[in-house]
């Protein structure tokens, strides 16, 4: 199946702030409830440690991506205060609001737009990207990781989307988890059930978004091809899949950590 550089309607600015909202919003809350991220999580774990660094920048925050439960689980395991910026080209500092109140000191949201492409000179530490990677063509993508090389910072990019037929028919069961998941959501917003249940424009957002996103993500041969290009950068490189241990698709990784 080849790979197809489709748009996604979250993404782009004329999309209303209130469904784009509801996407991520739902997003972030299933992730909070299924913790799909986590058999990758050891190795971010790992990469944080060889690169000695206490600070992590995510781009293309979203929603807060999968930081509810990913967090807690990555600061227990470090054992020393980890600093982490969430980032958006749209940022909804509403969103993520309950781990905000957890570590009011060491989690916060970016105040204005960040774009991946251009991400501030600081702060500075390991960048993240979460479900965001298959949003850039290769040639951003590339553009990305050469400024992470260039700053001498780590980088790993986590992808749960996948380009496969059974990826493709899960994406079709979105608009029910949509429906089941809404009430979970926080802070409490009527315009979110307005289109959820009464008009259902986010179901279909979501479930249009979630196809382009499995047609658009990329596979492990092709992220190697992309760090091939950067040339001899002396980084080490993980690139690969992860069984995930809740029966879904494959979590597609890429990690790259800097030479000591």
């Amino acid at each position: 199946m080849h790979r197809l550089q489709l748009i996604e309607i979250e993404d782009q600015s004329w999309c209303p702030v209130t469904l784009r909202d509801g996407v991520t919003d739902f997003l972030c809350t299933a992730m909070a409830l299924a913790d799909p991220y986590a058999p990758v999580r050891p190795m971010l774990l790992e990469a944080l440690k060889r690169c000695g660094t206490r600070q992590i920048i995510d781009l293309c925050s979203g929603g807060g991506g999968p930081w509810q439960r990913f967090y807690p689980a990555l600061q227990q395991d470090l054992k020393h205060p980890l600093q982490l910026w969430l980032t958006d080209l749209y940022p909804n500092p509403q969103a993520g609001s309950e781990l905000q109140r957890q570590y009011p000191q060491q989690v916060s949201w970016w105040p204005e737009p960040v774009d991946a492409l251009e991400p501030p000179e600081q702060p500075q530490g390991f960048y993240t990207l979460f479900t965001s990677g298959h949003h850039f063509r290769p040639e951003e993508l590339e553009r990305i990781l050469q400024q992470a090389v260039d700053k001498g910072q780590g980088i790993a990019l986590f992808e749960l989307t996948h380009r496969s037929l059974p990826a493709l028919f899960l994406s079709l069961l979105v608009p029910l988890l949509v429906l089941a998941v809404t009430p979970f959501c926080r802070p409490f917003r009527l315009s979110r059930l307005f289109w959820v249940y009464l008009v259902p424009l986010v179901p279909l957002l979501a479930l249009f978004d979630g196809i382009v996103s499995c047609l658009r993500s990329y596979n492990p041969e092709e992220l190697r091809s992309i760090v091939a290009r950067l040339g001899e950068t002396h980084y080490h490189w993980q690139i690969g899949e992860k069984t995930s241990d809740r029966g879904l698709t494959p979590l597609t990784y890429l990690i790259g950590i800097p030479p000591n």
